[in-house]
């Protein structure tokens, strides 16, 4: 059989804590919440496998009768236990899901419906919604009906890096499992098992994030650090730096400048607060603008930079908010 410890890495609380479910004869609900790219779709899809008996490889190619897989969608199509195999592995997702997908009403009634049924050969029955927090209002009050008066052989696992927008109702049905960011040492050994080349700004710059890591190295756009480093010297700067420095980037996604930026503007006021030891890559930017920056210029920056972000994740075809809110940055 299985075992999670076997499969992820540097989340041995949070893989304690699972065990300690599984092993119950009435196992929970659970939400699995941290950051993306730490490991909680792998957790959860190994935790189904322990639960049910069947192979994870059959539920990773959602072929699997006792384990159900919902993730956000955009194209018109169902959950992806039918036909997932046509489309992906969903063990190979390394991507957050478009702003526009979602966890729609008709993907949680036909949960509902599949629950009618009997589980194959009486064992327990998994369901894995991945990214929970894009569940849409009509679909959370179906799903909360469901988890009110789950049926005795069928476990739900929630997997979320954003647990500030599931409803107090859902948190309060479930049981929460926290994973970690992780250091860079796991993440070196993590690249070096699949294949990776160990790219030390892309480790630099994934925060803790194995996903993120690798989607900088397969874009090659670590050089987003350097850019992002000329552009805080330059500060106050504008929307029209800061619009100048994206287009360097010949069409890499926008708010991966953001982040990058967000990252050397955190270190500058963890460095401020005498609480990190600096990057020898930001020493010489880390130190001078913090000579100068109070601590609530820094915090306001971090903040407009964030409100940024967020929004473009919601809302990136809106080019007029975008001048206007990149007008207020320093």
């Amino acid at each position: 059989m299985v075992k999670i410890e076997d499969f992820v890495f540097h989340q041995e609380r949070a893989v304690e804590i699972i065990n300690v479910f599984i092993r119950k004869e009435s196992i929970p609900n659970l939400i699995f919440y941290g950051p993306d790219g730490v490991g909680k779709r792998r957790a959860a899809l190994i935790a189904s496998s322990m639960i049910t008996g069947d192979s994870l490889e059959r539920i990773k190619k959602g072929s699997s009768t006792n384990v159900r897989i919902v993730l956000p969608r955009s194209d018109g199509k169902k959950n992806l236990w039918r036909g997932v195999s046509d489309y992906y592995d969903v063990d190979q997702v390394a991507d957050i899901p478009p702003y526009n997908a979602l966890i729609k009403i008709d993907m949680v009634r036909e949960i509902i419906e599949e629950l009618t049924m009997h589980p194959v050969a009486d064992r327990k029955r998994v369901v894995i919604i991945l990214y929970a927090d894009r569940i849409t209002p009509e679909a959370t009050a179906a799903l909360l009906k469901i988890l009110e008066e789950p049926p005795e052989d069928t476990v739900f696992i929630l997997t979320t890096s954003r647990i500030y927008r599931l409803p107090g109702t859902i948190l309060s049905r479930c049981e929460k499992v926290r994973f970690r960011v992780l250091n860079e040492d796991v993440i070196r050994k993590i690249l070096r098992l699949k294949g990776f080349e160990e790219d030390e700004e892309a480790i630099f710059m994934s925060e803790g994030s194995i996903k993120k890591a690798i989607n900088l190295i397969r874009r090659k756009d670590t050089r987003i650090l350097r850019i992002s480093i000329n552009l805080v010297k330059k500060a106050p700067y504008g929307y029209r730096e800061i619009i100048k420095a994206y287009h360097e980037l010949y069409g890499e996604p926008l708010d991966s400048l953001l982040e990058s930026l967000i990252l050397i503007y955190r270190y500058i006021y963890l460095y401020k607060e005498g609480l990190i030891h600096i990057p020898s890559r930001l020493n010489e930017i880390v130190d001078y603008k913090s000579g100068y920056l109070m601590k609530r210029e820094v915090v306001k920056v971090i903040e407009e930079l964030m409100e940024f972000k967020n929004f473009l994740t919601l809302n990136p075809t809106k080019k007029l908010f975008i001048f206007n809110l990149l007008k207020t940055l320093i």
